[in-house]
């Protein structure tokens, strides 16, 4: 990406199964896929390589890797936690069931809790015992389907298939729904999203990328809509350029 108007690839792996999320650390890519937990040694560019592979009878989806510990997101099967203290052997140390039911799409990790967009609302998770993750409370979304979440700062920022919505999380134990933003459905869905400063990117599946001000977190306000011209699942920003 030295020269953005022309990417170049330099490496490629072949995996089992299907990706669905990717996380980065200390010289090793972390996959979420539909065979398991897949660990790829990228220190070299040019010829990645598989450092491990732990099966998995579910789809894991959303990745966040802090210090020696992922944390991935596996829908109906909940929250699971690795200690990948040793890449070529990560080690299933706890994990988090949503019962009676749940589907846990993604998961950000912040300080002592884990906040989980799940298709019943938004569920905190304390995960200060990686051993037994537990959750303390559940926000209910009224109806919608939370399908990922970014934190910044006090806030959340998460998508519902249809809209943009934004709670208050300055006492963990106690959410507060702040602005909603949101429209009728057209048949795209709102993906995943990043927030950076007062903006979010949200990926709009078949409609493309859409710059949301949340300035004021009661009044988002949609300020751009860009055509993708395919279909956009996940979005990323960094140096002033969204992927």
């Amino acid at each position: 990406l030295a020269d953005p108007a022309q990417p170049i690839e330099v490496g490629f792996l072949p995996i089992d199964g299907v990706g669905y999320s990717i996380a980065l650390s200390g010289g090793f890519a972390y996959i979420g896929q539909s065979s398991g937990f897949q660990v790829v040694d990228i220190s070299d560019p040019s010829a990645p390589s598989s450092a491990s592979l732990f099966p998995f009878p579910a789809v894991l989806g959303h990745v966040q890797i802090v210090g020696d510990l992922a944390y991935l997101s596996a829908f109906s099967q909940g929250l699971h936690i690795f200690d990948i203290g040793d890449p070529a052997a990560p080690v299933r140390v706890g994990q988090f069931n949503p019962l009676p039911f749940g589907l846990i799409e993604a998961a950000e990790i912040r300080g002592d809790y884990a906040f989980c967009a799940d298709w019943l609302g938004l569920r905190v998770v304390d995960v200060r015992d990686p051993a037994a993750p537990t959750e303390v409370t559940l926000f209910d979304a009224v109806g919608a389907v939370l399908f990922t979440i970014d934190v910044k700062g006090s806030m959340a920022y998460l998508s519902d298939g249809v809209g943009l919505r934004i709670v208050d999380l300055s006492n963990p134990l106690l959410p507060v729904s702040r602005g909603v933003l949101g429209r009728a459905h057209s048949g795209d869905i709102y993906y995943n999203l990043v927030a950076v400063g007062n903006l979010v990117y949200l990926a709009d599946s078949i409609e493309g990328l859409r710059i949301i001000d949340v300035g004021d977190a009661d009044h988002p306000v949609e300020l751009s809509f860009l055509d993708a011209r395919g279909y956009s699942y996940d979005v990323a920003h960094q140096d002033g350029l969204v992927y």
